[in-house]
C-alpha cells in the first residue's frame, strides 16, 4: 500500500470519526431539550393567537426561548443546531421560510388541527373521504368539458359557470383546506407531511399522474376551488405575510399619512416649504433650470428627473445632475410609516397587483411640480467631459420647479432614435394596453438640444465604463412585457360551491430578444436615463466613501489576480460582454446584495454603487438618503444609521430584495405558462410557435425517469426548461453555453414542474 493510499485512508477515517461525534453531540443536546420542554410549548409560544392567521418565528428567538426554559445550557455550538433540526422536524406547526433557512412560519391552529382531522379520516378510509372522491371525479369531468370548450373561444371573455349539481358539505371544504394547505411545502430539507396523505387521496380519484409531482394547485383549479390561470404566487405565505402586516398596518398608516400632508407645511420667504430635516438652510433652489423626467406612459411614481448644464469654463465639460424624489423630508426614523416601510423593504410589482412599500398618500412627494409648487429632492451631481471621463462629484439637497415629464417613446421618435425591438407571443396586446406610438411633437423644441446632448454624454459614459472593466453578462439581456386582459381570480378559496370558467384572459407575451445588439447598450432614451441613474449611484457612492458616510453599498465579492486575469483574457473590450459559459459556471464574482462597506461592483466597472434613485419604492435607498442628509445638515447630527446597525440591516434588506424578485418572478412565469400551455392543448397551429426555439444550456446533465436532460434557457421567451430525451452522443456535444435549437412540447400539471423541450427535428 502506497504512503499517499494510507494518508488517505487516515484522513478519511478522521471525517468519520468527526461526524459520528458531531452526530453524538448533535443527538444528546437535542434530547436533552425535548426531555425538558412541555410538549407543544414552541408551537404555543410562537402561534398567532388568531386561530386562522399564520405567525412567525427566528432561530435565535426559538433559541432564546429554549435556552430559558432549561436548568442548564449544554454545549454551544450545537445547541443552536439542535433548535433548527427540532423545528424542521415539526413540519405540522413550523414551516421553514423558502428563501430564508433561520425563518419559519408558524401554523394556524385551525390549519394543525385540520391536518389531524382530515389525515386520520385518510387513514381510516373514512366514508367522508369516499364521498369527497365521488364528488371530486364528477366536477373534474366537467370542468375538463369545459376547459376544452374553451380552447375553441376567442380569448379575452371570462363567463363564470357556477355548478348547481354540487356543492361542498363542511367536510369536503376541510379536505379542501388540506390539500391547499399541502402546497405551502416548499423547502426540500423540510419533509412534507401532507404528501403522503394527498398522494393517496390523488390515487383513489385516479384521474392525475401522481408522480409528476405535487398536483395539488392543478387539482384545485379542475375542482372549481381556484382559477385555471391564477398563479401560484397569489397563495404563497410570502405574500400573507406583506398583507396581514398592510391590513394590520392601515389605522397607523392612514394617520401618519395625513399628519404628513404636505400643504400642511409652513413656507419660507422664497415660498419653499419648510420641512424640518435638518437641511432646509442648505437646500439647493435650482430655479428655472429644466428638469427632465423621462418615463413611460401611465407611469405615477415619477422619482427622477435629469438636468445638464454646460461649464462655462472653455473645458467642453457639463454637470449632470440627477433629481431623486425625497420622502425622507417629510418621514423620521422611527416613525409608524418608517417602521412598516422597513419590514416590506420595497415595492411589489406583479401582474395581479402592485404593493407598495409607501402609501399611496405619499404619492405627492413624485416630481412634477409647478413654479409655486416646488419639489424637495436630493441631487446628484456629476462633472463629465465629453469622452465621459468624470472630473467631479458631488450631492446636496435641492427644490425642482422647471419640470417637464416627457414619455420615452416620443424622445425617440424626436431624436430618431429606433424604439426597443419586442416580440409578442400567441396575442398582439390590444391598443388600451399598449402606449401611443412616439410623437415628435410632443417634445418642446426649446428641450431638444438639452436631450441631444444627454444622448451623446450618456454613451460617452457608457463606453467609459467598459474602458473601465464593464462586465456585461449575457443572459440578461432579455426583457419581458407582460399584459393580461380579462382576469378573473378567487385569491381566496370558493369552497361552497364549484365554479367553472368558460373562456380564458388574453394574455400578452412581448420579449426584447436581438441577438445583433447582445452586449451593446439599451437603445434610445431608455438607456440614457438608464446610464445616468448608474451615474448618480456611482456619484453617491464615492462621495459616501470619500466623506466616511456609512451608507449602504451594493456590491460583488472579490476577486483574485487570478479571476481577474482570467476575466480580462474572456471579455469582450468592445462590448465588455463575457462567454455565456463563463456567467453559467460561475467563475467571475458573485452578487453579494447590500453592504455596508464600499466593494467594487462588476456592472460599474471597478467603482463602488449605493442605490438612491428609487426612495420611494425601496427601503435601502430612503436609508441613504438619511445618511446622507445627516451629513449635509449644517448641525452635523449623529447619522440614524451607524456601521453596526447597518450590517444586520443590509442582510435583512437583502432577503426582503430576493424574496419579492422571487414572487414577481413566480407570477411572471405563472401566467407565461397558462399561455404556453393554452397555446399546447388549442389545435390551431399556436404550437407551431413553440417549435425550433433558440436555447442555452445552463446546468450539468442529470438523469432522471429513465432519461438523461439538462436545465436551458429560451431567451426569446424569457423562460427556462427542461431538455430532456437525450443520447450520451448529445451529452458529449452540449455543454454549458451550448446554444441548441429545441421544440418545447409539454407543460406538465405539477406546481413545480418545468417546461419540456426536445432538440428541434
Amino acid at each position: 500500500m502506497s504512503e499517499n493510499t494510507e494518508q488517505a485512508q487516515a484522513a478519511k477515517a478522521e471525517v468519520i470519526k468527526y461526524m459520528r461525534h458531531h452526530a453524538q453531540m448533535m443527538e444528546s443536546v437535542r434530547t436533552l431539550i425535548k426531555d425538558s420542554l412541555e410538549p407543544g410549548a414552541l408551537y404555543t409560544a410562537f402561534r398567532s393567537p388568531d386561530p386562522d392567521r399564520w405567525g412567525k418565528v427566528t432561530l435565535e428567538q426559538a433559541t432564546q426561548f429554549v435556552m430559558s426554559k432549561l436548568n442548564r445550557v449544554p454545549n454551544q455550538s450545537f445547541f443552536s443546531l439542535a433548535v433548527h433540526r427540532i423545528l424542521l422536524e415539526s413540519p405540522t406547526y413550523f414551516l421553514n421560510n423558502s428563501t430564508r433557512s433561520s425563518y419559519f412560519h408558524v401554523v394556524p391552529i385551525n390549519q394543525a388541527r385540520n391536518y389531524q382531522d382530515v389525515s386520520s379520516w385518510i387513514d381510516q378510509s373514512d366514508p367522508r373521504i369516499g364521498s369527497f372522491v365521488e364528488k371530486a371525479i364528477d366536477i373534474i369531468q366537467t370542468s375538463r368539458r369545459i376547459y376544452q370548450e374553451s380552447l375553441s373561444l376567442s380569448e379575452g371573455n371570462i363567463e363564470p359557470v357556477p355548478d348547481l349539481k354540487h356543492t361542498f358539505s363542511e367536510d369536503d371544504q376541510k379536505i379542501i383546506q388540506f390539500i391547499h394547505s399541502s402546497m405551502y411545502r416548499v423547502r426540500k430539507s423540510q419533509g412534507n407531511p401532507y404528501e403522503v396523505y394527498t398522494n393517496r387521496l390523488f390515487r383513489l380519484i385516479d384521474m392525475h399522474d401522481v408522480a409528476s409531482g405535487d398536483i395539488g394547485f392543478q387539482f384545485l383549479t379542475e375542482l372549481g376551488v381556484l382559477t385555471r390561470w391564477e398563479p401560484v404566487s397569489v397563495h404563497q405565505l410570502e405574500m400573507k405575510d406583506r398583507i396581514n402586516l398592510i391590513n394590520d398596518s392601515q389605522q397607523a398608516l392612514a394617520g401618519e399619512a395625513q399628519t404628513l400632508a404636505l400643504q400642511g407645511l409652513p413656507r419660507s420667504a422664497n415660498g419653499a416649504k419648510v420641512y424640518n430635516d435638518g437641511v432646509d438652510s442648505v437646500r439647493h433652489d435650482w430655479g428655472d433650470l429644466p428638469v427632465y423626467i423621462i418615463d413611460d406612459h401611465g407611469a405615477i411614481e415619477l422619482d427622477d428627473g435629469i438636468s445638464i448644464e454646460k461649464v462655462n469654463d472653455g473645458s467642453d465639460c457639463y454637470w449632470v445632475h440627477a433629481h431623486i424624489a425625497d420622502p425622507t423630508c417629510v418621514l423620521r426614523p422611527g416613525d409608524a410609516l418608517d417602521k412598516v416601510a422597513r419590514q416590506l423593504g420595497i415595492t411589489l410589482y406583479s401582474q395581479e397587483y402592485t404593493s407598495n412599500m409607501l402609501p399611496s398618500t405619499l404619492t405627492g412627494l413624485s416630481l412634477g411640480t409647478t413654479p409655486d409648487n416646488p419639489q424637495p429632492v436630493l441631487t446628484f451631481s456629476t462633472k463629465v467631459d465629453r469622452n465621459g471621463q468624470v472630473i467631479e462629484r458631488t450631492v446636496r439637497p435641492g427644490l425642482v420647479r422647471n419640470t417637464q415629464i416627457l414619455r420615452y417613446d416620443d424622445v425617440d421618435a424626436a431624436l430618431s432614435m429606433p424604439p426597443p425591438r419586442m416580440k409578442y407571443w400567441f396575442n398582439p396586446p390590444n391598443s388600451s394596453q399598449t402606449a401611443p406610438k412616439g410623437d415628435a411633437s410632443a417634445i418642446p423644441s426649446s428641450a431638444l438640444d438639452d436631450l441631444n446632448t444627454m444622448r451623446e454624454l450618456a454613451s460617452a459614459l457608457h463606453a467609459d465604463r467598459i474602458r473601465q472593466g464593464l462586465a456585461k453578462y449575457s443572459m440578461y439581456q432579455y426583457n419581458t412585457k407582460l399584459n393580461v386582459e380579462a382576469s378573473v381570480m378567487q385569491g381566496d378559496l370558493a369552497i361552497n360551491r364549484p365554479i367553472y370558467y368558460r373562456g380564458s384572459p388574453r394574455i400578452s407575451i412581448g420579449v426584447t430578444c436581438d441577438e445583433t445588439r447582445m452586449g451593446l447598450p439599451s437603445e434610445g432614451s431608455r438607456m440614457v436615463i438608464a446610464e445616468f441613474m448608474t451615474l448618480a449611484c456611482v456619484t453617491a457612492a464615492c462621495f459616501a466613501r470619500d466623506n466616511r458616510i456609512p451608507v449602504l453599498y451594493r456590491a460583488s465579492s472579490e476577486m483574485s489576480a487570478a479571476q481577474l486575469e482570467a476575466r480580462r483574457r474572456l471579455r469582450d473590450p468592445t462590448t465588455g460582454m463575457l462567454p455565456i459559459a463563463e456567467e453559467l459556471m460561475g467563475q467571475t464574482a458573485t452578487f453579494l446584495g447590500l453592504r455596508p462597506t464600499a466593494l467594487p461592483l462588476l456592472g460599474t466597472g471597478h467603482d463602488p454603487y449605493c442605490r438612491v434613485t428609487s426612495p420611494l419604492r425601496r427601503y435601502s435607498d430612503m436609508v441613504n438618503h438619511w445618511q446622507f442628509k445627516a451629513f449635509l445638515d449644517p448641525s452635523k447630527p449623529k447619522a440614524p444609521f451607524q456601521p453596526d446597525v447597518l450590517l444586520p440591516l443590509a442582510n435583512r434588506l437583502t432577503w426582503l430584495e430576493v424574496r419579492c424578485r422571487k414572487q414577481e418572478s413566480s407570477s411572471e412565469t405563472g401566467w407565461k405558462t397558462v399561455a404556453i400551455r393554452r397555446a399546447l392543448h388549442r389545435g390551431d397551429g399556436s404550437a407551431e410557435q413553440l417549435k425550433n426555439l433558440n436555447g442555452i444550456v445552463f446546468s450539468e446533465h442529470r438523469y432522471k425517469d429513465g432519461e438523461w436532460w439538462c436545465r436551458i434557457l429560451i431567451p426569446e421567451l424569457g423562460v427556462s426548461a427542461h431538455l430532456r430525451g437525450l443520447t450520451t452522443e448529445e451529452m458529449e456535444r452540449l455543454k454549458f453555453g451550448s446554444r441548441v435549437k429545441v421544440d418545447l412540447y409539454e407543460v406538465p400539471d405539477g406546481l413545480t414542474q418545468a417546461l419540456r423541450t426536445r432538440l428541434a427535428q
